[in-house]
Parts: structure tokens; C-alpha cells; sequence
């Protein structure tokens, strides 16, 4: 991957205190695809609001039982809508936030990962985040799947 090498050769060659600051998600990221990776990580991918809160709720929802299958399935999965859900809450609307903060909250999660898992539901492939996940996996050499709701996950392996 490119954009390893190009952090290996700044790792090799700056301080790696000041690349830790500015992007520890990165690093982190980095260090474990070095290295065999002793367990399965999968970032979850769906957009998180819609102008019909019914629409977000069952978002939510489809995540938070594919994650409950993928933990029983002895996999890690990790997604911003649950994670995100109380800062949003928090911030009201998630106005607060902006785009650019939550593109980079949802990065620091899926560079850790070794899958991105896409739930497909209504027009979800369409969403500017979902094809930002995408294309950021493809990026870092993140296998990319597409689980179409109520499709209970499946090893490839």
C-alpha cells in the first residue's frame, strides 16, 4: 500500500511523537497491518441521519443487531453510528460536528479495521459518507462487503 510506505519513511525519518499527535488513528492503523492482525475488526457502514427520523432509528437498529451477530460470531465490529449516537445526541442535530469532523471520526475507526462491512438499505450506497468509507477502504487495502439488510453475516474465509 502507498500510503504505507509513505508513513513507514516518515515514521523512519521524523519524530513520531508529532505524527502521533496529529493522526494517532493513522498510526494505530498502520502498525496493525504490519503485523498479523490475531483477530477480525469490521467497520460498519451506513449513513447516519435522514430528514425522517423513523428512517435513522431503523438505521440504528439494522446496526446495532448485525454488530450484536458479528460479536457472537467472536468478531469486533466498530461503527460510528453507535459510537457517534451520543455526540450527536449531544450536540442536538450534530450541526456542531460538521462534515469534515465526523469524515474524520468515521477514518480514525475504519483505519483500524480489516473489513468494511456496507449494510445496504433503501439508498444507503448513494450516501456522500458511505462512498467516502469506501473509497478510504479501497485506499488502505480494506476488504470491502456489501450485506443487504436482514442478511446475516457470512465468513468468505
Amino acid at each position: 500500500m502507498a500510503e504505507d510506505n509513505e508513513l513507514q519513511r516518515k515514521i523512519d525519518t521524523s519524530n513520531l511523537e508529532s505524527i502521533w499527535t496529529r493522526n494517532p488513528g493513522k498510526i494505530i492503523g498502520f502498525l496493525l497491518r504490519q503485523h498479523e492482525i490475531p483477530f477480525k475488526r469490521i467497520y460498519i457502514s451506513i449513513p447516519f441521519q435522514s430528514d425522517n427520523p423513523q428512517i435513522t432509528l431503523n438505521r440504528m437498529e439494522a446496526v446495532k443487531h448485525y454488530a450484536f451477530e458479528l460479536m457472537q460470531k467472536g468478531l469486533t465490529p466498530l461503527t460510528p453510528i453507535i459510537s457517534g449516537e451520543a455526540i450527536f445526541r449531544q450536540c442536538n442535530d450534530g450541526s456542531v460536528l460538521g462534515k469534515a469532523s465526523w469524515q474524520q471520526y468515521c477514518f480514525a475507526h475504519l483505519e483500524l479495521c480489516n473489513e468494511l462491512h456496507v449494510i445496504l438499505m433503501g439508498d444507503t450506497i448513494n450516501s456522500s459518507q458511505v462512498i467516502a468509507d469506501i473509497h478510504r477502504a479501497k485506499q488502505l487495502g480494506i476488504y470491502v462487503k456489501y450485506v443487504p439488510r436482514g442478511r446475516s453475516y457470512e465468513s468468505e474465509d
